[in-house]
């Protein structure tokens, strides 16, 4: 049997998805009483023409993805640390080279599957 979501697990799902601002405009329209606030046919700014989007260029190989992603981070942009910067680093913050670095780790996993997606 499958789980049912709870109201508690919609709303944190919606405070992982949604900003502040976000949040405070879905709480006015779930408030309105006109059943109709939240149909996008009918939504406010609907009835005009929707903007064009232009193609996003997604690469073709994991190899093109990879190389994207060097030119982002190329060594000229974020140039490595000497020992001296990282021993510096460490001495004022014991496990922030560590931490930073996973955290840079899972940026780029998000960003490969989010490249990944699109193709």
């Amino acid at each position: 049997m499958p789980l049912q979501p709870s109201i508690p697990d919609l709303a944190n799902f919606l405070n992982s998805c949604l900003n502040a601002k976000q949040l405070r405009d879905l709480i006015g329209m779930l408030d309105q009483t006109d059943s109709t606030a939240l149909d996008p046919e009918t939504a406010p700014g609907a009835r005009g023409p929707r903007p064009t989007r232009e193609p996003i260029a997604v690469p073709a190989t994991i190899q093109d993805l990879l190389q994207e992603m060097e030119a982002a981070y190329s060594i000229d942009k974020f140039p490595d640390l000497s020992a001296e910067e990282s021993r510096r680093v460490r001495d004022a913050h014991p496990g922030f080279i560590e931490r930073c670095s996973a955290y840079q780790g899972r940026h780029l996993v998000r960003m490969i599957k989010d490249r990944l997606k699109s193709i």
